[in-house]
């Protein structure tokens, strides 16, 4: 039962990911402190990158940088579940 769990799991976060038939053209972070590692292999996998950027990231590694206006008032928006 707990196996079934986690393949369900597995496949809702991640089904469509094994559909895809090609790579994305972009990709669109919003804390790339936290996301390191999808930009890391963005740059590696050249990909272009959207990423909003605050006083305390590094916008050099982004090829698109944006910056908030209120950054706290967006990671409260697009808060993780």
């Amino acid at each position: 039962l707990q196996i079934s769990r986690t393949r369900e799991k597995l496949e809702f976060n991640l089904g469509s990911i094994m559909k895809m038939n090609r790579m994305p053209e972009a990709i669109f972070i919003i804390d790339i402190n936290k996301e390191n590692i999808a930009l890391k292999e963005s740059i590696k996998l050249g990909i272009r990158s959207f990423a909003l950027t605050d006083t305390n990231t590094n916008p050099n590694n982004v090829n698109f940088a944006g910056f908030p206006i209120d950054f706290k008032l967006l990671t409260k928006i697009f808060k993780p579940k």
